[in-house]
């Protein structure tokens, strides 16, 4: 992709993260973000019909980024943790901004949602009923466990947080 679209994808995905602190998806016009990012309104529209589209391809990279991680480590927790710690750590900002407002438990789900689909496509054969239980389990648990911790920062570290996790993980996994 060129570097410019790049840019102007970047600066857009970044201004939508900095508004949804302070209002909903539903809130913000293309004015204002476009204020935000810096750039004109014919510029978004070359890119997206409508905001929401910005917030469907940071889930698409997300995706992205997980289901690479997760080809042939599937069961490696140590590896799977790392995956996620690094997702968490490059959008260290707009996930700490959906988790902290209440309004945008929506956008986790679809988070939530997200994770689940790619974890059950990295299975072969697909996931008897049984591990689908379980992925859910996994998925929810590991996006409720950062929700958390982004809300109680003080309760523990972001090290203990992963330890904590993995051990967790790790029996999660030995089920499947």
């Amino acid at each position: 992709m060129d570097r410019r679209v790049l840019k102007t994808k970047q600066a857009l995905r970044v201004a939508l993260f900095q508004l949804l602190d302070t209002k909903t998806m539903t809130t913000i016009t293309v004015t204002e973000l476009c204020r935000a990012a810096h750039i004109d309104r014919r510029t978004f529209y070359i890119h997206y019909d409508n905001i929401t589209q910005i917030f469907e391809d940071y889930e698409l990279e997300l995706s992205q980024q997980v289901r690479q991680a997760l080809t042939g480590s599937f069961h490696n927790p140590t590896i799977l943790l790392h995956t996620f710690d690094h997702i968490l750590m490059a959008n260290y900002v707009g996930l700490r901004l959906l988790c902290l407002n209440a309004t945008h438990l929506v956008l986790i789900d679809k988070l939530k949602t997200m994770l689940f689909n790619t974890m059950c496509a990295a299975l072969t054969p697909p996931p008897t009923p049984r591990q689908v239980i379980i992925i859910r389990h996994i998925c929810a648990g590991l996006m409720d466990t950062y929700v958390y911790w982004f809300k109680n920062p003080d309760l523990l570290t972001y090290e203990q947080l992963n330890q904590i996790n993995h051990e967790v993980l790790q029996s999660h996994l030995a089920l499947l």
